[in-house]
């Protein structure tokens, strides 16, 4: 981690990054280390995350620290913003987040409860060509959720998850979840597909949940 106070303009205008160590072989990189920047009559600092263009893990915040000590959050060179998951539901507000290429935004992986969720109010959002708020995968695993598809029980493959509507059947005829979740205020998480026969047909993870108010 890298913490830096000045009490003067900064006019760098260069790369500024704290990059995870490359994995060995095809192993992922780790995650990109946090970057505060604060000047001394600001109240609140900026935040980077910057990977390098490592293809990395996730870099986890305590939400508490969103809130409190930031006016600004840049992501960028395959960097990864998620907070922990030991958290509850969380909203944070910000002035401002900018999201460049290859950078993106998400919060933790599900199993069968949902846990966290991603609230935003954001005075102004930039998402660079590239860049993502990404959720896929992040919702409850297979089998479990409000609306989780039929398990093919052996015999072929489940059911898909339903949740905005009902999931479709499986080839074996297994049916398909239930709809669920509110059409005007949706905040769950996607459920689960049902499960297979075997691995190469395991029920796929539903999506994560993002509830976005830009106001600038």
């Amino acid at each position: 981690r890298i913490a830096v106070y000045y009490n003067t303009s900064n006019t760098y205008t260069g790369d500024i990054s704290a990059a995870g160590g490359a994995g060995a072989g095809v192993a992922p990189a780790g995650a990109a280390g946090t970057i505060y920047l604060k000047k001394d009559e600001d109240a609140l600092g900026s935040l980077i995350i910057n990977n390098s263009g490592r293809n990395g893990a996730e870099t986890l915040i305590e939400p508490s620290f969103l809130n409190v000590n930031l006016t600004y959050i840049n992501i960028s060179g395959f960097g990864r913003l998620s907070w922990n998951a030991s958290s509850p539901r969380f909203n944070f507000t910000i002035a401002g987040i900018n999201i460049k290429s290859n950078g993106y935004l998400t919060h933790p992986s599900h199993t069968t409860e949902h846990r966290v969720s991603l609230n935003l109010t954001v005075g102004n959002l930039t998402i660079e060509s590239g860049g993502l708020i990404n959720l896929t995968g992040k919702g409850y695993v297979e089998d479990s959720g409000p609306g989780p598809g039929a398990n093919g029980e052996g015999l072929g493959e489940g059911g898909g998850a339903g949740y905005g509507g009902k999931g479709g059947d499986g080839s074996g005829g297994r049916i398909g979840g239930s709809p669920y979740g509110s059409i005007i205020l949706p905040t769950d998480i996607g459920s689960g597909g049902g499960g297979g026969h075997g691995v190469a047909n395991s029920g796929g993870t539903g999506g994560g949940a993002l509830f976005l108010n830009v106001t600038g």
